[in-house]
């Protein structure tokens, strides 16, 4: 048995090292047989930057005080008569603790994230901090069997890695009831996009969090698509009570990408881009140039395709000779034909609900070659030079 020697009787844990210790082993009595109980001792202090994990349950009702360091109960300390969290010390854990006041230090429940037990009444001084860490999918929270004042303490909420992120998290709850309030602005590691605020209700501590894009963080504000798909995502967010958390850090340039409006635009511009090329290389009225002021074709046909001078059927048969043709003088032959059509256009797609798209304009230019046809070229040129009968 450990009995208090001395002119001290606290039982103290303390040092710079970390340690657990079995409160199970604490009696405000001895009995005959102990052996390695702890009795005698008229309180029960942790002391020392070090980091003390409570286990066990506790039957003593000896005051329990937090006077440097970090104590962490994952046991029950439930019969104590007072737990006391001093200035600049922390108070977690997820097991269970009696009566409770935070006098300047901090409450943390849970070992990450998790539930720590107040088993009777919790008082926060106001330079008392309450800090709570969220997850996407829950939080730290306390609950009080009998009243929780709040007493204007500062919340610090830090939020764990995680894709989405919900509209409201319960981070207190008290059987007896919630006096007062905790004070704000709230302080997070949220994107800045996020706003937070606290609520109480009779029985319940809230943490809220709100969606707003607007300035001040973004100096002259933001345009009309990028002011829509803000207010999209705020509605969104608020009638729904949760969205991904990446759309929290959207700024003034990314609010345009989620717009959707660069796809869809760079997508319609080449469909207009690819209509406009197609109807100048297959316009049929648009004519060859040969040299100054071509004849103009004798047929409806694509301008490119048509022939200077068309000839009946009997001239083909005519350049039949019967002996070689005369020779004549090397004659040049144009074979390939450029011209050019200038194209362009511009689109206007109206709103739409929420969403507007501005005017797009698409301009190129095309060359177009054209082969002649030299077998037909050459035809003609021979039934023109061939004699003809009479």
């Amino acid at each position: 048995m450990v009995a208090p020697g001395g002119a001290s009787n606290i039982l103290a844990l303390g040092g710079a090292s970390s340690g657990s210790f079995d409160v199970s082993k604490v009696v405000d009595t001895a009995t005959a047989g102990m052996t390695d109980e702890y009795a005698g001792f008229t309180g029960f202090e942790k002391t020392g930057s070090s980091i003390w994990t409570l286990t066990g349950t506790s039957s003593s009702a000896m005051p329990l005080t937090v006077n440097d360091g970090t104590l962490l109960v994952n046991g029950s300390t439930a019969s104590s008569s007072l737990t006391t969290v001093n200035a600049g010390e922390t108070l977690g854990g997820g097991g269970t603790v009696g009566n409770t006041l935070v006098n300047g230090g901090t409450l943390s429940p849970g070992n990450s994230i998790g539930t720590l037990t107040v088993a009777g009444d919790l008082v926060f001084t106001s330079a008392s901090t309450y800090m709570v860490e969220v997850s996407p999918a829950n939080s730290d929270f306390t609950y009080v069997t009998g009243t929780a004042t709040l007493g204007g303490a500062t919340v610090q909420a830090r939020f764990a890695p995680g894709s989405y992120v919900e509209k409201r998290y319960t981070i207190l709850t008290a059987g007896g009831g919630v006096n007062g309030s905790f004070s704000g602005p709230v302080n997070t590691n949220l994107p800045a996009n996020f706003k937070s605020a606290l609520a109480t209700d009779g029985n319940n501590a809230y943490l809220d969090l709100a969606l707003d894009y607007k300035p001040p963080q973004y100096g002259n504000g933001l345009n009309r698509n990028q002011q829509n798909v803000a207010a999209t995502l705020e509605n969104f967010f608020s009638n729904t009570g949760g969205i991904p958390l990446s759309f929290g850090a959207l700024t003034p340039r990314g609010l345009s990408q989620a717009s959707g409006e660069i796809a869809t635009g760079a997508s319609q511009a080449a469909f207009n881009a690819q209509t406009l090329f197609l109807n100048a290389l297959t316009d049929p009225f648009t004519t060859g140039a040969q040299g100054a002021a071509p004849p103009p074709p004798s047929s409806q046909a694509m301008g490119y395709a048509a022939t200077p001078h068309e000839s009946r059927l009997r001239d083909a048969f005519a350049s039949l000779s019967v002996k070689a043709p005369p020779l004549s003088a090397p004659v040049f032959e144009p074979r390939w034909r450029t011209f050019g059509s200038g194209y362009g256009g511009s689109a206007a797609t109206p709103r739409s609900g929420a969403m507007t798209r501005p005017v797009m304009f698409t301009a190129a230019w095309a060359a177009r070659p054209t082969r002649l046809r030299r077998a037909h070229r050459s035809a003609l040129r021979s039934a023109a030079a061939a004699p003809r009968s009479a």
